[in-house]
């Protein structure tokens, strides 16, 4: 008979792990005596992975939780820090740093951008932690849930209340036969859906950059419909931010003009950021029909236009050889005039609708169908474009193309 016995209470794993060496660890642990709580603490990312596995293996009561011993920046992914790319000291985010940016019941413009503003501080440049994967957030769309007088961009969201923590979610999308993912934090009402960035594997060193909601390629996570993480590292110094207007696809809408997309003035300066509709005109030389489609949706969404802006706009129409440069006359009324005799295709047609109708003040006649057409009929392929260059552009000085970053981006084209 033995005299004593000895009882292992904590075990404490480094490094990060797959889901079956999570397994395996848990099936080698002791699970005697039934009655003593067994603590495991882990790194942030495997967390989750670990929960699995006791639930599925474990007989004896074993609380997870990660290892606050660990130093913040060792969690920075190791190619961050090589390119340079992640220039700050890291530190996970806690419920109690976002104890004061809780919105009140009945919250307004003021107060909603006030909190904005304090929230992008943490999120811009923040890595996200889902088990192995990591994703290192350049920029975000702000919306606001179920709240449509506030912002009617956003959609209907119940599958998920309104937490008190910051929460991160990989989640799955099916439309007409296609799948893809989208990376979104959620905070009290407000969706922060994540739109450009760089992200990675623990467990290699591959980058892949990204321009847009839309993901493809995240496996192993593919298998799982929504994945869930609080592990979410934060600069201490706040990153200086750059704000312009969001990409939707209907600018009718009231809150279009909001400039709720954040991003990180650094990775703007190095021409890495989601080409934005309504910025195109402001941020292009070369003069074009999506300029122009710009500059039209730009006051739409203003809701303000002035004579000025007609004449600048048939200005840009003229340049472009819709009008006939020879007519010394070159108002709207002969522009109107001569539109039936020339050849327009279907993209310009709902260009220069828009136009006579901002010309003519009847702006709030346009149907969300004249608007969504000047969007889809060359703005949105033009973003598109655009941003794969600037994927292209972002590669080649800084990182070596890996076989996944070459699928990406042929999966984009």
């Amino acid at each position: 008979m033995l005299d004593s016995f000895y009882c292992i209470c904590s075990v404490a794993i480094k490094g990060f792990v797959t889901q079956t060496t999570a397994r395996k660890i848990i099936s080698c642990l002791p699970m005697s005596p039934s009655s003593a709580k067994l603590k495991l603490y882990c790194e942030p990312g495997a967390e989750s992975l670990f929960k699995d596995a006791v639930q599925q293996n474990s007989k004896r009561p074993t609380a997870v939780k990660i290892n606050e011993l660990q130093r913040p920046n060792v969690l920075v992914p190791q190619p961050l820090k090589d390119y340079n790319l992640a220039s700050s000291q890291y530190t996970k985010l806690t419920s109690d740093s976002l104890e004061e940016l809780e919105l009140s019941d009945e919250f307004n413009l003021e107060e909603l951008n006030t909190v904005a503003t304090k929230l992008s501080s943490y999120l811009i440049e923040a890595i996200i932690q889902f088990d192995e994967q990591w994703v290192f957030i350049t920029e975000y769309e702000m919306y606001i849930r179920n709240r449509s007088q506030v912002d009617d961009c956003a959609q209907e969201s119940w599958w998920l209340m309104y937490p008190g923590e910051l929460e991160a979610y990989l989640v799955k999308k099916n439309e007409k036969g296609n799948t893809w993912f989208e990376i979104s934090l959620f905070y009290d009402r407000i969706e922060f859906l994540v739109t450009g960035g760089l992200r990675g594997s623990y467990s290699g060193g591959n980058v892949i950059p990204f321009l847009g909601s839309a993901q493809k390629f995240m496996d192993p996570l593919s298998i799982r419909t929504n994945t869930r993480t609080t592990n979410i590292l934060v600069r201490e110094e706040g990153a200086a931010i750059t704000r312009t207007t969001r990409r939707l696809r209907q600018y009718k809408k009231m809150a279009a003009n909001k400039k709720w997309l954040f991003h990180s003035s650094r990775f703007v300066r190095k021409g890495f950021f989601m080409t934005v509709p309504l910025e195109v005109h402001l941020n292009f030389v070369k003069i074009n029909m999506t300029s122009v489609a710009s500059y039209l949706l730009a006051k739409i969404v203003e809701k303000i236009s002035e004579k000025a802006d007609a004449e600048y706009t048939l200005k840009l129409l003229v340049d472009r050889n819709i009008f006939n440069r020879d007519k010394q006359d070159r108002s709207l009324t002969t522009f109107k005039k001569d539109c039936p005799q020339i050849n327009l295709t279907a993209n310009q047609q709902s260009i220069v609708k828009c136009f006579i109708y901002l010309a003519e003040g009847k702006m709030n006649e346009l149907t969300a169908d004249d608007i969504l057409s000047v969007y889809k009929g060359t703005l949105a392929s033009f973003c598109k474009n655009e941003d794969e260059k600037k994927l292209l552009l972002f590669i080649a000085p800084q990182i070596q193309l890996s076989n996944d970053t070459d699928d990406y981006i042929e999966g984009l084209l």
